[in-house]
């Protein structure tokens, strides 16, 4: 019979060689792991650099074809997303050539490089590396200033302008809007300086005439209430024009400024501010 430390001696080698194998099978599964994860990486790297390779030669097909496979994969950034659903869209936008087309049009031109950059630059709203993206490709090619290279120059100059405004720098809006008109007189352009225009008084009567206030948001909301923060803004308006009327007792005098904006008021679902105004006039013997 074995004595017992000697059993306890034999169980605890037994226990030291699986942990052993367990720690070299973990080590080996670990490396694995990581080989495969460079191998992946250094494949992205490969991937990446082709698709950038095929942008800048023009090759629209095979760019998005490398994209969607990347996309498929989880392995772009918002950046080439767009990028890729810009270069999905011009290829899409292309005419399909048929027997007749092919003798009868042209070749679709498609768009340098620096152009789809400048757009990709435009979607991710960095305005000064899109204009520099164009302003190259006018050093480059002048030929290539056509509709197409304007109106998206006059987007950038009126998407920057739009974040300026709402960031209560109404003058440096309206130099950028300058340029932007410059280009070609486009009536898009007169109507985001007038929109800015009466952003910048709706600023100056805020808090000091609110019906001025509020009639100067008015026109923008009319011409585009999805400019910049004009429904948000009008609202706002509307219900601090309430409370101070209510806090100098000048309710009558808001209830009847309000009466005559009842449609933007049931539009806005501010109607129950003419109502308590009306309701507060009453009870002071108005």
């Amino acid at each position: 019979m074995m004595p017992p430390w000697f059993r306890f001696a034999i169980l605890g080698l037994c226990l030291a060689a699986v942990l052993v194998l367990a720690g070299t099978g973990l080590w080996g599964w670990e490396r694995g792991k990581a080989s495969a994860h460079m191998l992946n990486q250094a494949r992205l790297s490969d991937l990446l650099e082709e698709l950038d390779a095929h942008i800048a030669a023009g090759r629209i097909p095979e760019a998005v074809a490398i994209g969607e496979q990347l996309a498929a994969a989880e392995k772009l950034d918002w950046g080439r997303s767009e990028q890729i659903r810009v270069l999905r869209l011009q290829l899409q936008n292309e005419p399909v050539a048929t027997p007749e087309a092919q003798v009868s049009q042209p070749t679709p031109v498609l768009r340098p490089a620096a152009f789809t950059r400048a757009e990709v630059a435009f979607a991710n709203g960095d305005w000064t590396a899109a204009l520099a993206q164009l302003e190259q490709l006018r050093t480059e090619d002048p030929d290539s200033v056509d509709v197409g290279y304007l109106e998206l120059m006059e987007r950038i100059y009126i998407q920057w302008a739009r974040e300026l405004v709402q960031v209560d720098r109404g003058e440096e809006a309206l130099l950028q809007l300058e340029v932007a008109k410059s280009l070609r007189e486009s009536p898009a352009v007169a109507n985001e300086i007038k929109a800015a225009l009466h952003y910048q008084e709706s600023q100056s009567y805020w808090d000091t005439n609110w019906p001025r206030a509020i009639d100067e948001i008015r026109h923008i909301y009319a011409w585009d209430p999805e400019y910049v923060d004009a429904t948000n803004r009008l609202v706002q308006a509307i219900l601090l024009y309430r409370e101070r009327a209510v806090w100098r007792g000048d309710s009558c005098l808001a209830f009847l400024y309000l009466d005559t904006i009842q449609d933007l008021l049931r539009e806005l679902d501010l109607d129950h501010v003419r109502e308590d105004l009306q309701q507060r006039c009453s009870a002071a013997g108005g």
